[in-house]
């Protein structure tokens, strides 16, 4: 695990942060997770300008990244639809 990994696995708990701001009802909840995604988007890039900087690129982090981006807009997407502000 170098830090370009860990930067990519730092959006798990701020995938669940972002989902638990979209449920709670409370003044700023709508607007704080809006920029914990802009957040997360920064981070995906920052993972793959540390990798490429640091030459610490690797088959594994790759893929993680990979599948994080995915995990990650999945969550929000069927948060979305489950609150029924996206259209089914």
């Amino acid at each position: 695990m170098n830090l370009a990994d860990w930067v990519t696995l730092l959006r798990i708990p701020l995938l669940f942060l972002i989902v638990l701001l979209m449920y709670v009802d409370f003044p700023g909840s709508a607007s704080l997770s809006i920029l914990l995604f802009i957040f997360c988007g920064i981070t995906d890039w920052l993972d793959g300008y540390l990798a490429r900087k640091y030459k610490i690129i690797s088959t594994l982090g790759t893929f993680v990244d990979t599948l994080m981006d995915k995990i990650f807009m999945l969550g929000v997407m069927v948060t979305l639809l489950a609150l029924r502000i996206l259209p089914l």
